[in-house]
């Protein structure tokens, strides 16, 4: 140090890790003396474009009940710092066949394929919108939206419910994720959207009259755009996209510009 030369002192010969781009677990109880060591790797797998190595995916098998116990607010800032990030698809794959998304987010082993392809589905149509909804990129592109797409991905994956819940139950009383009240509402809103886009496909098929469509806005709110995405990935027919197209046209286009518009008659005149 004092002569100017540069010695890297490396025992674990963490410099070929990174020029592998791998991820690896050292020597001793890291994952029993802090659980949530678990979460940060795929954490840091996924915002550094890194792999998790055999040996350390392993371990995480070997640990992974421990998870239970960090505190709920450590382990929504791993998931949610996950989930901001694009690609998370084979990494999400991975933390199924670990176990650790189990733990976290309990799904159905019926559905596991089919909630996996919505969530793709949903990635691709987040990063890509205007394969789906060409007219409304600007839309899509807005800083409210993008900066929620982590809550709409976590949305597709927590809306699995017991047999014995109601599916009108908020989402924060079936999970154990210690989100923030604006991050639950978020996602309680868009669940609820997309059981009513459902439903009211289901009943009236994709061409809806246009008191029809002024009802569905005023029941879905602030929350149409994020439960269209969502309703389109997880029924990802071309009917629905015409019909979740008809419905943004006649929200942007009638609805909005209608809702702000000044009062013809006030109390004025």
């Amino acid at each position: 140090f004092l002569s100017g030369r540069k010695n890297i002192i490396d025992p674990f010969n963490g410099q070929e890790d990174l020029k592998n781009k791998t991820l690896r677990v050292l020597q001793g109880p890291i994952f029993q003396s802090d659980p949530i060591r678990i979460l940060r790797a795929f954490r840091f797998a996924a915002t550094l474009g890194f792999e998790i190595e055999a040996e350390t995916l392993k371990k995480i098998v070997l640990h992974k009940n421990l998870l239970m116990e960090p505190a709920q607010e450590r382990i929504w800032h791993e998931l949610s710092t996950f989930f901001k990030t694009t690609g998370t698809m084979p990494l999400l794959e991975t933390m199924h066949h670990c176990g650790v998304l189990e733990c976290l987010i309990p799904i159905s082993e019926s559905i596991q394929v089919q909630t996996f392809s919505h969530y793709q589905k949903l990635e691709n149509l987040l990063k890509e919108p205007e394969k789906t909804f060409p007219d409304y990129l600007e839309a899509f592109n807005s800083d409210d939206f993008v900066n929620n797409q982590y809550l709409f991905k976590l949305s597709l994956l927590l809306n699995r419910r017991h047999e014995n819940q109601p599916t009108d139950t908020p989402i924060s009383q079936v999970s154990n994720l210690r989100a923030s009240n604006a991050e639950v509402k978020v996602i309680d809103q868009t669940l609820k959207g997309a059981r009513c886009l459902a439903e009211s496909y289901s009943k009236n098929g994709p061409d809806l009259s246009p008191p029809e469509m002024y009802e569905l806005i005023q029941i879905i709110q602030e929350g149409l755009l994020a439960s269209v995405a969502l309703f389109a990935a997880e029924n990802p027919s071309d009917d629905v996209i015409q019909f979740c197209n008809h419905l943004l046209k006649f929200y942007y286009h009638q609805f909005f510009p209608g809702v702000n518009e000044k009062p013809f008659l006030n109390g004025d005149n």
